[in-house]
């Protein structure tokens, strides 16, 4: 779907409580909600998995704003 300038844009997006979708790695494809934006490039995004809501951090490449 993107190109490396696309993804730019996207993660260059990303706020905290905004919608985010991941587009890579296993998790791919998942929609939640960014929790937090953490040092080192890293976020922290809410997904709803294994019944419940649940923490991941991801890399701040791997998810855009939806």
């Amino acid at each position: 779907m993107a190109t490396g300038s696309h993804t730019h844009t996207a993660t260059s997006a990303l706020m905290r409580g905004c919608g985010s979708r991941v587009i890579s790695g296993p998790l791919s494809a998942q929609i939640g909600m960014l929790a937090a934006l953490r040092p080192h490039e890293r976020v922290l995004v809410l997904l709803r998995l294994l019944g419940g809501e649940q923490r991941v951090e991801l890399a701040r490449g791997a998810v855009e704003a939806v």
